[in-house]
C-alpha cells in the first residue's frame, strides 16, 4: 500500500544516514586504535575522558562537506556515536558535550601573504594560552 511505502521511505531516510556515519566512524576507530570504543549518550563524559587517553585520536572535520541544513551537526553527532574523540564543529561540540578540536579558519591563512606575515600574529586557545602556528 501507498502508506507503507511513504513510511518506509521516511524511516530509511532517518536511519540510513545516521547508521552510515556511525558505522564508518566505528570502523575508523578500529582501524586507528585496534579496538572499538562503545558510546552512548548516557556515558558521554566517561567516554570522552577515556577517548582522550587513547592514541591516536580520531577527530571529525566534516562540517564543510556535510549536506543539508543540519548535515554538519548530524555528521558530528553520529561520528561521536561511532566513537570519534572530538569535532571541529563548535556548535555541535557545545550542544552535544563533545570536545572541540581542529585547526584555525582557512580565512586566517588566506589573509596573509607569507608564513612570516602570519607568524607575527598571536593565536590563543579557549584557556587563554598562546598557540604556535608551527
Amino acid at each position: 500500500p501507498l502508506h507503507a511505502r511513504l513510511l518506509e521511505t521516511t524511516l530509511l531516510a532517518l536511519i540510513n544516514y545516521p547508521s552510515l556515519v556511525a558505522t564508518n566512524a566505528a570502523r575508523m576507530i578500529v582501524a586507528a586504535t585496534g579496538r572499538f570504543t562503545h558510546f552512548s549518550s548516557e556515558d558521554n563524559l566517561q567516554h570522552m575522558e577515556h577517548a582522550s587517553k587513547k592514541t591516536p585520536r580520531c577527530i571529525e572535520f566534516g562540517l564543510r562537506r556535510a549536506q543539508g541544513p543540519d548535515g554538519g551537526f548530524s555528521a558530528s553527532k553520529y561520528s561521536a556515536v561511532g566513537g570519534f574523540d572530538a569535532t571541529s564543529n563548535v556548535q555541535a561540540g557545545k550542544i552535544l558535550g563533545v570536545p572541540i578540536a581542529g585547526t584555525h579558519a582557512h580565512a586566517f591563512v588566506q589573509a596573509h601573504s607569507s608564513l612570516s606575515d602570519a607568524q607575527s600574529f598571536t593565536l590563543r586557545d579557549s584557556n587563554g594560552k598562546d598557540v604556535s602556528l608551527l
